[in-house]
């Protein structure tokens, strides 16, 4: 633990610790509008109308996920 101050001051880790909860929480948010987009995405393919939002928040959500994997290694 000594050698992980001596690396990093306090405040640097707090502010790791800060991003990765935040990037957290955003995952969080990502996620619930997915399942919202859903039942919009259904309803506007009964339309013939295509979305690709949903796409999109799918490969953000997938990005961040694969960042907070490379920050645990």
């Amino acid at each position: 633990m000594y050698a992980l101050f001596n690396c990093i001051s306090i405040e640097q880790f707090n502010d790791y610790t800060r991003v990765e909860r935040s990037a957290r929480e955003f995952l969080k948010s990502v996620v619930a509008i997915e399942k919202s987009l859903d039942s919009v995405v259904e309803k506007l393919r009964l339309l013939d109308i295509k979305l690709d939002l949903r796409t999109t928040l799918s490969s953000v959500r997938e990005r961040v996920e694969r960042a907070l994997e490379l920050r645990k290694k």
